[in-house]
């Protein structure tokens, strides 16, 4: 099968993994490489003519499937030209839901195939609203590059916890203050406006700082992601705040692709049980204490790399794309429960059911 990979996320390596996954699996793989940036759509008609001109390309290569990672970068009437070609189109959607009113919800039902990445609860938003029915397909890793070697190499971590993550927006801004309560135990690596604390280490860009830095910490600290602190921003919606959080941001797979013990202030997630919940910052570093003592840090962090390895590696995302584009994943026959999880369990799967709504 020919599969084209069009556009790129940020953190490239997600699109760089699946295309090597692709490949292994005996696809004939495509990638564009950047086409589009933002979430906005353009009204450039230099912009749309370039689009255009590779849409053409595209088109002359004559695939079976089209992986759209930006939803952004494809109009309709695009989208629409590739499906009369017979080309089979999906969309992934990471920034699910937070993207719905600015993006998602002009484009998401023009596609064959929809990517989301949330849980029930962003599911059955959708279906609600009347769009076709998607599945769930979280952040993934290529597992030999994201490499785990056992103890960290580090003999003395450089302090206890790591955050990964932008501090800088109106959504984000009050994670600082959270964090402070721990400014002598944590380092911070992302956006930061004022750092009156000291916790703010740098950026990390590229799989290979990441991977200097994150076996140096005891463990990783997960911030939840609440849509309701989307409130007053441009992508701010009624429902947004209904939708709660996002589970399972990048950072999560991230660490545990290193075998780093995940603490998270998230509510326990069942796509990540290996996750140490923490209701506040000073459960937080009580865990951290805990897991330096005896072997309980590395019980977690195995447990982590082997969740990262069976659910969320990239030949794990390459199989399932096979099969969905095969038709051997009856979406519009799964269940809403189904779809959440038909990412770790895709094969043989009984149909349990037509889709109910309850939203």
């Amino acid at each position: 099968m020919k599969i084209v990979l069009f556009d790129e996320v940020v953190e490239r390596h997600v699109c760089v993994a699946l295309e090597g996954s692709l490949r292994a699996l005996g696809h004939e793989v495509v990638s564009t490489g950047p086409v589009w940036h933002g979430h906005r759509f353009t009204t450039s008609t230099r912009d749309i003519e370039r689009i255009d001109a590779v849409v053409e390309t595209v088109l002359a290569g004559r695939p079976d499937a089209l992986l759209n990672f930006r939803a952004s970068a494809l109009s309709e009437a695009q989208i629409s030209r590739l499906k009369a070609a017979g080309i089979q189109t999906i969309v992934w959607l990471p920034d699910d839901p937070v993207l719905y009113e600015v993006t998602y919800r002009h484009v998401v039902d023009c596609y064959d195939h929809v990517l989301h990445c949330g849980s029930t609860p962003v599911l059955d938003f959708y279906q609600a609203r009347g769009h076709q029915p998607g599945i769930n397909m979280p952040f993934w890793i290529d597992p030999n590059i994201w490499s785990y070697t056992g103890e960290a190499t580090a003999s003395t971590p450089r302090r206890d916890l790591v955050f990964i993550g932008n501090l800088h927006t109106t959504a984000k801004k009050d994670r600082y203050k959270l964090l402070s309560q721990a400014s002598d135990r944590i380092c911070v690596y992302g956006k930061v406006l004022n750092d009156p604390y000291g916790m703010h280490k740098g950026e990390l860009y590229g799989v290979p700082a990441l991977l200097a830095v994150l076996p140096h910490f005891v463990a990783g600290l997960n911030l939840p992601q609440v849509f309701a602190d989307y409130a007053g921003s441009a992508y701010d919606f009624k429902a947004l705040p209904k939708l709660g959080w996002f589970d399972l941001p990048s950072r999560v797979i991230q660490y545990a692709a290193v075998g780093l013990p995940v603490i998270t202030r998230a509510p326990p997630s069942q796509h990540a049980p290996w996750a140490l919940y923490a209701q506040d910052m000073n459960e937080v570093l009580s865990l951290v204490d805990s897991l330096k003592i005896g072997s309980r840090r590395e019980e977690v962090r195995r447990a982590a790399r082997l969740a990262v390895e069976a659910n969320f590696s990239s030949d794990s995302r390459a199989r399932l794309l096979s099969e969905l584009v095969s038709g051997r994943i009856p979406t519009r026959q799964l269940s809403l429960n189904a779809r959440e999880f038909v990412y770790q369990d895709f094969q043989d799967r009984e149909v349990i059911g037509e889709p109910e709504s309850s939203y």
